[in-house]
């Protein structure tokens, strides 16, 4: 067990590299948001089987001071409490009965089985709505990480292993999704300490840095994702990407042993 004291802020990730992109954001004199967003778009990188920049997912805030006033230094209102959802969303034409004649791995493996991703959108909507730094700073730690490298660790081994027995159940994986077997699992060779490139994730985290959800949601980004799952039989379009929205909504609140949550 690891214990220890922060008299100042702790950032808490599954990857050092994204817990150290969240205490830089602290260091720059960013709030709680800025560092989780930090931490988020860099586990996307180190953390691809869990926290990839094509899924989706929760942010719950809580923020003493009450809503930021970006470039001012200063809060709006009293304590802030509130819930951003941003999980992914079935493309239109999937319904209830899609996946029920189709073959067992079209839920959990190719075209068939993604999702319109939520996590560029949901991750911006909280820097802009409750971050105080820009975006080029907080996204920074990631394309670092896709652009210099970042090194295998243990875990990250595990989950190779876990994925190379898919690739070798199934071989045709190996040409159907070439870009995993090569980059991320180095052909089922990876080893701890081994360094892992992504310079092509570096390019898109680089194009949401300046341009904002656009640059993923719309344009060549956008295109490549659409054909990409085209290519493998998937139903999603450029339409479902441009029409992803957030939801924010208020948090659950509960009392237990005389306190409020």
């Amino acid at each position: 067990p690891f214990e220890a004291r922060f008299n100042h802020g702790a950032v808490a990730a599954d990857h050092a590299a994204a817990s150290e992109a969240g205490a830089e954001m602290l260091r720059r004199g960013g709030n709680a948001v800025d560092a989780a967003v930090a931490t988020s778009f860099t586990l996307s990188v180190v953390r691809p089987e869990s926290c990839g920049i094509g899924g989706g997912g929760f942010m719950v805030i809580h923020l003493s001071g009450g809503s930021p006033i970006r470039g001012s230094g200063g809060v709006r209102g009293g304590p802030l409490n509130t819930a951003i959802n941003y999980r992914e969303m079935a493309p239109a034409a999937v319904g209830p009965d899609f996946f029920e004649k189709l073959d067992s791995t079209s839920s959990t493996h190719g075209g068939k089985a993604v999702g319109v991703p939520g996590t560029v959108a949901g991750l911006l909507y909280a820097l802009d709505h409750y971050g105080t730094l820009d975006r080029k700073t907080v996204l920074a730690p990631a394309i670092r990480a896709a652009e210099q490298g970042f090194r295998a660790d243990a875990h990250y081994i595990t989950e190779v292993r876990d994925v190379v027995k898919d690739f070798t159940k199934h071989p045709e994986f190996r040409t159907r999704f070439a870009f995993v077997w090569e980059h991320s699992l180095h052909e089922g060779r990876v080893e701890v300490g081994d360094r892992i490139f992504i310079p092509g994730q570096a390019q898109t985290l680089r194009a949401i840095a300046e341009q904002g959800p656009s640059a993923f949601y719309e344009g060549p980004i956008a295109d490549a994702i659409v054909e990409a799952i085209h290519r493998d039989g998937g139903p999603m379009t450029g339409a479902d990407l441009k029409a992803f929205k957030v939801a924010e909504v208020e948090p659950l609140r509960f009392t237990f042993m005389d306190r409020v949550f």
